[in-house]
């Protein structure tokens, strides 16, 4: 009997264990996935969708796809430039997981490289739909 019920001790152990694992784990998914949200609310980020980000997306003449992330390449213009300056500075607020690096070619190539933890690829490909 004395057996038995040590066996069930251990069996009952070995099933915490594992389960407090698991919560462990989806914790941590759960986590690192909340942290790659937008803070704006629904309304706010619609009126993003269709101004800034509607906007943005008719400038990109082309762009390169990084493994967590993208660059984005735009005709070099002053217009261009402070459009994308006050995209960073808005986005860096909101979206406070994002990498940005702005940065003008010496071949006055513009570009906008997007980035940061896992999963920012997929965000930014919904998020701008492409």
């Amino acid at each position: 009997m004395r057996t038995i019920l040590i066996k069930l001790f251990s069996l009952a152990t070995l099933i915490l264990i594992v389960t407090m694992k698991a919560n462990a784990q989806s914790y941590v998914e759960l986590k690192e996935k909340a942290q790659l949200t937008c803070q704006l609310t629904s309304k706010e980020l619609q009126e993003r969708r269709e101004t800034v980000i509607t906007e943005i997306k008719k400038k990109i003449v082309s762009k390169t796809e990084l493994e967590f992330g993208y660059i984005f390449f735009f005709t070099n213009s002053d217009a261009c430039i402070d459009m994308l300056a006050e995209f960073i500075k808005t986005e860096s607020k909101c979206c406070n997981f994002f990498s940005f690096k702005l940065e003008l070619a010496p071949s006055s190539q513009l570009s906008l490289t997007l980035s940061g933890p896992e999963g920012t690829k997929e965000f930014i490909q919904m998020e701008l739909g492409i």
